[in-house]
């Protein structure tokens, strides 16, 4: 099986121009799309920052701009979005309704009839409360009820997680304002879309604790379509080495501030604060801090649940930097 998608792929990019058919021996999947030159994109619409309508009116959003990468790594022209409810998108994966399920979806070994790509971002959950709360981590959610949005995979994270609480709320809507009114007291969720549902809140919520779980979002492909899964990965691997994903991230994902550093924690850790520069990255950093470039995991991990992404650091924000090693 293996070796004819293989040769199917290779016949891929001459297909596309022109010059031979696609061979028949492609999955079903991959070939529709191409006779088609379109890829249909199961998603939510309406989920910023992820997938919405733009000012003019277009669709915008991280997720469309994967969406378009895969597509132009397969080679055909059209991006259309088969939209549906979230917890719908398999259903209409598994219908023949959509090519591929793009729209925030962690890999999932429970959800039938589908197969997952490879990363095409890697994430954390955040807790959320209101500003001023005493909750400054999950290990203060003892006897707290604790919002959840209503996905197997968070609850199964956040169940992991937090322990004590008095009760596990899940939503799907609504759960900003539930928070903000003292309906619960905490949310857990995607980092992604918490950034930007926080917003209109305009400071009354804030995310005190970042990347509570490594977690990643992928691609939902129909089960056996291997042919289909084999490029999908290949596109997110081209992507993801790229300036314009990095630009991506910045653009859609960029929307949050640092949870200040305790200085004091910090000089009893013998840990060092570095204040970041324009153009800084953490290799760079580690590079000048640390003597070493390859050092710069440290100076993340050191800084994962204080910060959202590792291509997220804004001029003016300190960081944690571990002890120099000295030779």
């Amino acid at each position: 099986m293996m070796a004819h998608t293989r040769s199917f792929l290779s016949c891929l990019g001459l297909a596309a121009i022109g010059l031979m058919p696609v061979v028949a021996n492609a999955d079903e999947a991959l070939q529709r799309i191409v006779a088609s030159n379109t890829l249909r994109v199961g998603a939510e619409p309406g989920t910023p920052p992820m997938m919405f309508k733009g000012k003019n009116g277009k669709i915008d959003g991280f997720d469309w701009v994967i969406a378009n990468a895969v597509a132009k790594h397969i080679g055909v022209k059209n991006v259309v979005i088969s939209a549906g409810k979230y917890s719908e998108l398999p259903g209409r994966l598994v219908e023949g309704k959509s090519d591929v399920v793009i729209s925030g979806y962690t890999a999932d070994s429970s959800i039938a009839g589908v197969d997952w790509s490879d990363s095409y971002l890697d994430y954390g959950l955040c807790l959320v409360v209101r500003k001023g709360s005493p909750i400054k981590s999950i290990a203060d959610l003892g006897g707290k009820v604790v919002g959840i949005f209503n996905d197997p995979a968070a609850e199964k994270s956040v169940k992991d997680l937090v322990h004590g609480y008095k009760e596990l709320q899940k939503y799907e809507d609504g759960y900003f304002d539930l928070l903000a009114n003292g309906k619960i007291d905490a949310f857990i969720y995607d980092y992604p879309y918490a950034q930007r549902e926080l917003v209109p809140f305009k400071g009354r919520l804030q995310m005190v604790q970042f990347n509570l779980t490594r977690s990643t979002y992928n691609v939902g492909v129909p089960k056996g379509a291997t042919g289909l899964l084999e490029i999908v990965n290949a596109a997110i691997r081209n992507f993801k080495g790229s300036d314009g994903y990095k630009k991506a991230i910045r653009k859609y994902l960029g929307a949050s501030q640092p949870v200040p550093i305790e200085k004091s924690s910090a000089e009893a850790s013998g840990q060092g604060v570095y204040k970041v520069r324009r153009g800084d990255s953490l290799s760079d950093i580690a590079d000048r801090q640390l003597g070493n470039f390859k050092r710069w995991p440290e100076i993340w991990d050191l800084n994962r649940q204080r910060i959202a992404d590792a291509n997220l650091i804004e001029p003016g924000w300190e960081l944690l930097v571990p002890p120099k090693v000295e030779k």
